[in-house]
């Protein structure tokens, strides 16, 4: 049967073997941290997969919000002639733009589907426009200035969008350009104090 002293000896030693196991580990993290190991960069393959990613998303929500789509029907009515045609191209696009997920298409409106969601004053010029007869300059207008409302606010909400995805590719190290494209540029519609008169059944 080992003596008290003997085993004094023995966890005396094993003491000091923690001793130097402790400061043989703090050596070592002592040296890792002055001398850390180099961080190998990302892939080419993984760049692009997160880049691709966030553009994705970035092109998702963009159709959410439905810009691009007013976006054009609004150029299409701030380029369109004071005629027949142009009336037309006026009133199929202030109709798509109330409702960018429609399937209205020019020379299609269903007026059956439309006339809840679209003031009668529209619907009566629509059905003279097709008749040959022109919109009175003050309508012409009024539809305009209602689509430009409606292009600015779609455009606001696009503007907060892309800056939103825009910090998100600068915090990853991507070219802000490469996910919002060209559809950052977003340039706002002049809007005259001309409110649209819904319902009302004025001159055409």
């Amino acid at each position: 049967m080992p003596s008290e002293y003997s085993l004094y000896i023995k966890q005396k030693e094993a003491n000091v073997q923690l001793d130097k196991e402790a400061v043989n580990r703090q050596a070592e993290y002592d040296f890792n941290l002055k001398n850390p190991k180099p961080v190998a960069p990302p892939s080419k393959l993984d760049i692009t997969t997160a880049e691709s990613t966030l553009r994705k998303e970035f092109s998702d929500e963009t159709k959410n919000v439905g810009f691009e789509q007013v976006q054009r029907d609004w150029h299409k009515v701030k380029n369109a002639k004071k005629n027949g045609a142009g009336d037309l191209t006026t009133i199929y696009a202030y109709i798509k733009a109330l409702d960018p997920n429609s399937v209205v298409r020019e020379g299609e409106i269903n007026i059956l589907k439309v006339a809840e969601n679209v003031p009668g004053r529209i619907i009566k010029a629509y059905k003279s426009a097709k008749e040959g007869k022109l919109m009175s300059d003050e309508l012409r207008g009024e539809i305009k200035n209602e689509l430009a409302l409606l292009y600015n606010e779609r455009a606001e909400k696009q503007q907060h969008l892309n800056k939103y995805y825009s910090e998100l590719a600068v915090a990853g190290g991507f070219e802000p350009k490469n996910i919002i494209g060209k559809i950052g540029d977003i340039e706002m519609a002049e809007v005259a104090d001309i409110p649209l008169k819904g319902d009302a059944s004025g001159a055409f």
